[in-house]
């Protein structure tokens, strides 16, 4: 018996390590953002404390708690394209686990 193969699609890589995702292999997960373009954000995510997406969550949380603290309204879905907050984000994405 003939068995169809599924095709693998290459789907990104991890924003956080910089790993090749794929839609065959399981442990990843997709982060959208929708302001002010549509942006997906691809993670590591293997259900255990420590994976990418737990750090880069454990992060925002942290940064969010500091915007708040900055008197900035985190309810607002754009709070984190605003100075200095995306910075602060891109150059946690761009460092990555090398930091």
């Amino acid at each position: 018996m003939n068995k169809k193969k599924e095709p693998v699609l290459y789907v990104g890589n991890c924003h956080y390590c910089n790993k090749s995702l794929y839609s065959n292999t399981g442990g990843w997960i997709a982060s959208p953002k929708f302001k002010p373009t549509r942006v997906v954000r691809h993670f590591c995510h293997n259900g255990k404390d420590g994976s990418c997406f737990d750090v880069y969550c454990n992060f925002i949380n942290d940064l969010k708690i500091n915007a708040e603290i900055a008197h900035v309204n985190t309810m607002e879905t754009d709070w984190q394209n605003r100075l200095p907050y995306k910075q602060m984000i891109e150059e946690f994405l761009k460092n990555g686990k090398s930091s």
